[in-house]
């Protein structure tokens, strides 16, 4: 019973922890494209299903428009909702202590529109003050593995610059989208607050049934002892 008390504990505190201080989740938000003219979540999910991966490697896909998620859209994956690590790039720390984000699009071969950098850079300032990640710590795929990932026509010094100057001109309806989607997560307060109520209820309610046992074991041996 001590063993379930304990972990029971242990959750509890992992779950208050995320709960008042969401910020220590991620440390990097990581910037990837998906080097394909179209897709979704959907078909970045399919193809990391083949490689053995539970759902897509990526935390977040931002639509460029090419399917029917409307550009600018963010869709999160499991990973996001969870608040799990990624398996996006080979380093070990910036999978697990980064946010990892995939633009539709290959920009190896050519630039972001206008429409998209604007996207990017309002998805990113939106994630910079969520999770507290200062933007010498926003960073490219490449900067984290030996890969050409986002694309030689995004650069990091361009996209800070993107941060800064661009994510204002994105439209009231994509904003509030944006914002929607990274609310969907199990590191908001509002999720975790009934899971915290219910671990505590729970703790309890193991401690309570542990004393009453107790009881019942040592009562006999009480009144054995006055005879």
């Amino acid at each position: 019973m001590k063993l379930f008390v304990r972990l029971g504990l242990c959750v509890l505190l992992a779950a208050t922890t995320a709960m008042l201080f969401p910020r220590i989740r991620y440390q990097y938000l990581v910037v990837h494209h998906t080097a394909s003219d179209t897709g979704n979540l959907h078909s970045v999910r399919r193809g990391h299903w083949a490689r053995g991966w539970f759902d897509a490697g990526y935390h977040l896909i931002l639509s460029n428009g090419s399917t029917a998620v409307p550009a600018g859209d963010l869709e999160p994956s499991l990973r996001y909702w969870l608040g799990t690590h990624s398996v996006a790039t080979r380093s070990k720390r910036h999978n697990v202590l980064g946010l990892h984000l995939a633009v539709v699009g290959n920009y190896e071969q050519q630039p972001p529109s206008p429409a998209t950098r604007a996207h990017l850079a309002h998805a990113l300032k939106l994630l910079s003050e969520r999770y507290g990640v200062p933007s010498a710590k926003i960073l490219l795929h490449r900067d984290c593995s030996a890969t050409a990932c986002p694309g030689r026509n995004i650069q990091r010094a361009d996209l800070v610059r993107w941060v800064d100057q661009e994510s204002g001109k994105v439209t009231p309806a994509v904003a509030a989208r944006q914002r929607a989607v990274l609310a969907k997560t199990l590191t908001a307060p509002g999720i975790l607050f009934p899971l915290f109520l219910g671990g505590l209820v729970s703790i309890w309610g193991l401690q309570h049934r542990w004393r009453m046992r107790r009881r019942r074991i040592s009562q006999p041996t009480a009144n054995g002892a006055g005879l």
